[in-house]
């Protein structure tokens, strides 16, 4: 699952710039010279030749598969994307070809400032400081780490 996700991740990465991401490229296809330098056509490859083209044939079938399907999986999150983003947003990715433009475009959008991140999470960590007694106590506690977690992550002085 992990080497999946890895595998689909390594072409959107937002910690990245676009041009420090690799490019989905197509596997090359074997041809009767890269078993033979002097072969342009496989009737001129002997028995033993002729196997291991066969063999780099294969390999590049199943190469090929799976960048159809890493192809098909970042398709897929394209269209999800614009399918899940509220009409009002849609402008912002207009005329954005990949999934790493179109989730930055939306990140610098949308996503809240780190020190809105810090107020947000200061407020919240302020009022778990006093138990409420019309909730339970697990989804209090629960809360609290979350919480307490967060602002550690942001390094707000009420934790440290």
């Amino acid at each position: 699952m992990y080497e999946a996700a890895y595998a689909f991740w390594q072409y959107v990465d937002l910690s990245k710039k676009k041009d420090e991401l690799p490019k989905l490229e197509p596997p090359s296809r074997p041809t009767p010279a890269d078993v033979l330098p002097t072969a342009t056509s496989i009737a001129q490859l002997d028995q033993i030749k002729l196997t291991a083209y066969n063999q780099l044939y294969a390999e590049y079938k199943d190469d090929l598969r799976v960048h159809q399907k890493k192809e098909q999986a970042i398709n897929d999150i394209s269209n999800y994307i614009v399918r899940t983003t509220s009409v009002a947003y849609l402008p912002l990715i207009d005329g954005l070809e990949t999934v790493h433009e179109r989730l930055q475009a939306l990140k610098n959008a949308l996503a809240p400032t780190t020190s809105g991140r810090k107020h947000d999470v200061l407020n919240q960590y302020t009022a778990l400081k006093a138990y409420n007694k019309k909730q339970s106590i697990e989804k209090w506690l629960n809360s609290w780490r979350n919480v307490y977690k967060l602002a550690e992550q942001l390094e707000l002085p009420d934790v440290q």
